[in-house]
C-alpha cells in the first residue's frame, strides 16, 4: 500500500469543481512578470523581482499540485518554465484519486452531499455556517469510513 497516496486522498474534496481562484492567480502572475519590461529600472533589481514572483508562483503551484493529486515534480518543472501557464491550467483541472473503489466512495458521497445542500437551499434555514458544518460532517464521515477500509 502506498500511504502517501492514500493521505492525499484523504484531503479529496467533497465538490470537484475547478478552482477559479487557481485561474485568476494565474493571471496576476502573468501581469506581475510583464511588469518590469514596462519600468524602467536597473536590471538587477528586475531580475530579483522576477526570481521572486516565479519563486512564490512555483511554492504555490506545488501546494496546489498537491490538493489536487497530481505530480509534483511534472508540475513543479512546468511551474518553473511558465507559472502562469501551470497555474491556468491546474486551475480548470480537477482532483484526481487514482484508486477504483476510493473513488466510487467519494461519488457518492458527494452525490449525497450535493443532494443535502440542495434541500438545504430550499428551506429557510440555509446559511453558510449551516453548509459549512454539513461538508465537515461529511469530510469527517469520508474520512472514517475511508480510515476504517484501506488504513491499517
Amino acid at each position: 500500500m502506498n500511504q502517501k497516496k492514500y493521505y492525499r486522498t484523504l484531503n479529496s474534496p467533497l465538490l470537484e469543481i475547478n478552482d477559479s481562484r487557481i485561474i485568476v492567480t494565474g493571471f496576476i502572475v502573468f501581469i506581475l512578470l510583464t511588469i518590469p519590461s514596462f519600468i524602467r529600472i536597473y536590471f538587477e533589481y528586475k531580475l530579483i523581482y522576477v526570481i521572486v514572483i516565479r519563486l512564490l508562483s512555483l511554492l504555490y503551484v506545488l501546494h496546489k499540485v498537491e490538493s489536487l493529486n497530481r505530480n509534483r515534480l511534472f508540475w513543479g518543472l512546468i511551474a518553473v518554465l511558465y507559472p502562469p501557464l501551470a497555474l491556468i491550467i491546474l486551475g480548470l483541472s480537477n482532483f484526481k484519486i487514482h484508486i477504483k473503489p476510493i473513488k466510487e466512495i467519494i461519488k457518492n458521497y458527494r452525490l449525497k452531499y450535493n443532494s443535502e445542500i440542495s434541500k438545504l437551499k430550499k428551506t429557510e434555514q440555509y446559511t453558510i455556517n449551516a453548509e459549512l458544518k454539513l461538508k465537515n460532517e461529511y469530510q469527517i464521515a469520508l474520512k472514517m469510513q475511508f480510515l476504517k477500509n484501506w488504513v491499517n
